[in-house]
């Protein structure tokens, strides 16, 4: 239910580098891709695609929406 910019700019630094190290692992990424993938849904539903918003808000969507992407969600 987070939704602070900062807590998932942290967020996002920490997943990209366990990414890196998963991801050569063809038995672990796709668990770690579907676990951070559905925590990160609900947020990327709510901040949506359409840029708008204050800076921080921007911030916020562009950090969530590339860590939607990076596990596989659109």
């Amino acid at each position: 239910n987070e939704s602070d910019y900062i807590v998932w700019n942290r967020v996002s630094s920490s997943i990209a580098y366990v990414r890196d190290m998963m991801s050569n692992n063809p038995q672990l990424y796709p668990k770690f891709q579907k676990l951070f993938g559905d925590l990160v849904k609900p947020i990327s539903v709510a901040v949506g695609w359409t840029d708008e918003g204050t800076q921080t808000q921007r911030l916020l969507r562009e950090t969530v929406l590339s860590v939607s992407c990076q596990m596989g969600n659109a």
